[in-house]
């Protein structure tokens, strides 16, 4: 298939970044009743202008084919509230049609967006630090647009631009926006994969730009968090048109997120059939994603693994690395949440080596962190060590401050394992100091519960009992029962270690009303015997502990039996007799 004869276009200067547009409205379903009466002039549009004439062909772009590119948020310069959705909706419909380009690898839209999320960047706004954000996730070549109004309609103002600067820059200008990005989307094609077939957009999108734009402004609110108001657009879209897969695909998303598994499931089974039939095969590898989530979430592991096996299988034949290093890291999450720890050490391990060859700084940070935890639950210090080292390392050159200090939180429980309490100390203080003023509560929590740990087995009873009470009404207010629980029950054995079996009374029945989030819920019924010995109750303590010994089976230790012996020692003499020096001393 031949590409039409090229209508070149003379490079223009881009318009400088607007200051950053409103953010799309958020009133749900009223949102979307104004967004659709604003579509009534593009709805006439439409039915007037043939979608031909709309589209012709991207202006010639000269330079070198290749790289793994990125498409940035565009930035919405044409003063009209109504085109906020262009920044994220328009930029996702770009990165859309580039991936379905074969020979083409882009970088997946969600990463750059979960990035921005977690950084709290303003798109248009942050402009600089978006383009850096980009290139530390391995992109070798970033696509920059501006959006403004003209006497014809509108013109995009686009450039590439590799880490030394701007490659080439062109506009496209047309009475619709959607036509425009495909436009775009064209001459990018053309120029970074010039041996491929030119992209058919009536196949990847709708072959409407109407029902394209609801889509794409179904997108912008749903990057909004609206969940109700995209699925309202992409609804909408799909009752004009039923084959509209993109759309519907995104309806599955949208049940997903509202925690409506079993309809998201059937949507993707849907779009799962339609696409085979269709021979669309990243869309069948999407939606073999979209169910191996769906499993995963379910605690079905096995069934997770074997469908992101298989989308593997399509994002291989396709040459997709983006699209692998996806499924990858899925693949190791629900090896974790299934226990296997091992096979998620070599999915992580896979990963790192694919985000290295790629230049990947942020994913191999994160993936960095993840098998520093894997050695330090099977206690190999030394790897451990260096992994997040380098982990806190990379952080430190990229300038993410935040991922420098979880890694040297990390560093802390290294040196805690290996008995060096002062450095774990040193390390915790300062990662603890960041946390305090970002207000990062969860971490604070996290890294209190570790300082707490340490201070018990220092020796040092008061410091333990201080952290562990910051601990449980920080649990508290965060709704975190399991991290309470522990904290009750550890709280109530420092107490009673302490000689005040009174003050750990509350804290012990605390425990048991959370008791089922504990790992080892009778964990607290070793605790109440020791509750009751402290208070004289020498019968129950006994009669406590024998029951927990039924109980356990081969879980019951040597130093469980010389507790139970001293409680039937004291029960015997009617006074206290002395309990095992474990029990007395805080355990090393």
């Amino acid at each position: 298939m031949e590409r039409p004869e090229p209508q070149p276009s003379p490079p223009a200067p881009l318009v400088p970044p607007a200051q950053p547009p409103a953010a799309a409205p958020r009133g749900g379903r009223w949102a979307v009743v104004l967004g659709l009466l604003a579509l009534v002039v593009v709805v006439a549009a439409v039915v007037a202008v043939r979608r031909d004439d709309l589209l012709g062909a991207g202006p010639e772009l000269a330079l070198a084919p290749g790289g793994r590119l990125a498409v940035l948020p565009l930035v919405n310069a044409t003063g009209e509230g109504g085109q906020a959705w262009v920044e994220w909706g328009l930029a996702e419909i770009v990165n859309r049609v580039l991936s379905a380009t074969p020979g083409l690898e882009v970088l997946r839209h969600e990463v750059l967006e979960r990035q921005v999320e977690e950084r709290a960047l303003a798109g248009a706004s942050e402009r600089s630090h978006l383009r850096t954000l980009a290139f530390h996730l391995g992109a070798s070549r970033l696509l920059d647009a501006t959006v403004r109004s003209s006497r014809r309609g509108y013109v995009i103002d686009f450039s590439l631009a590799d880490r030394h600067g701007e490659l080439a820059a062109a506009s496209v200008t047309g009475p619709q926006i959607v036509p425009l990005a495909e436009q775009l989307a064209d001459a990018v094609a053309r120029a970074l994969a010039p041996d491929a077939l030119p992209v058919d957009f009536a196949r990847t999108l709708s072959g409407d730009p109407f029902l394209d734009r609801l889509y794409g402004m179904g997108l912008a609110v749903l990057h909004d968090g609206d969940v109700a108001a995209a699925e309202t657009y992409f609804e909408l879209a799909l009752r004009h048109q039923p084959g509209f897969l993109l759309a519907r695909a995104a309806l599955a998303r949208c049940a997903r997120l509202r925690g409506d598994l079993e309809s998201s499931r059937q949507r993707w089974l849907e779009v799962l059939a339609q696409a085979q039939g269709r021979g669309d095969r990243r869309l069948q590898a999407e939606s073999l994603e979209g169910l191996g989530l769906l499993s995963a979430l379910s605690g079905r592991y096995a069934e997770a693994d074997e469908l992101y096996q298989q989308a593997w299988s399509i994002y291989l034949s396709l040459e997709d690395g983006s699209g692998q290093l996806a499924i990858l890291e899925q693949r190791a999450r629900v090896a974790l949440s299934d226990g296997q720890d091992e096979r998620a050490e070599g999915l992580f391990a896979d990963m790192l080596e694919r985000q290295r060859a790629a230049g990947d700084l942020l994913g191999q940070i994160d993936v960095l962190r993840q098998l520093g935890t894997l050695h330090l639950r099977r206690r190999a210090l030394d790897s451990a060590e260096s992994l997040f080292a380098e982990s806190r390392q990379l952080a430190r050159q990229v300038g993410d401050l935040p991922a420098e200090m979880n890694a040297l939180a990390s560093l802390g429980e290294v040196a805690r394992l290996a008995g060096d309490l002062e450095l774990a100390e040193t390390r915790w203080a300062e990662a603890l100091t960041f946390y305090r003023q970002r207000r990062d509560r969860q971490r604070l929590l996290l890294l209190s519960a570790r300082r707490a740990e340490a201070a018990a087995a220092r020796g040092d009873l008061d410091a333990a009992e201080e952290l562990y009470l910051d601990v449980v009404e920080l649990a508290a207010e965060l709704d975190e029962p399991a991290s309470e629980a522990r904290a009750s029950l550890e709280l109530a054995r420092i107490l009673l270690r302490k000689g005040y079996p009174y003050q750990a009374r509350p804290h012990l029945e605390r425990a048991l009303e959370l008791d089922a989030y504990l790992d080892d819920p009778l964990a607290v019924q070793r605790v109440i015997a020791r509750l009751a010995y402290e208070r004289d109750d020498f019968r129950l303590a006994a009669d406590t502990l024998r029951a927990v010994k039924k109980r356990v089976g081969e879980a019951w230790t040597a130093e469980d039996e010389a507790l139970l012996a001293a409680y039937e020692r004291s029960l015997a003499a009617g006074r206290r007799q002395p309990l095992p020096a474990s029990a007395v001393e805080p355990e090393s």
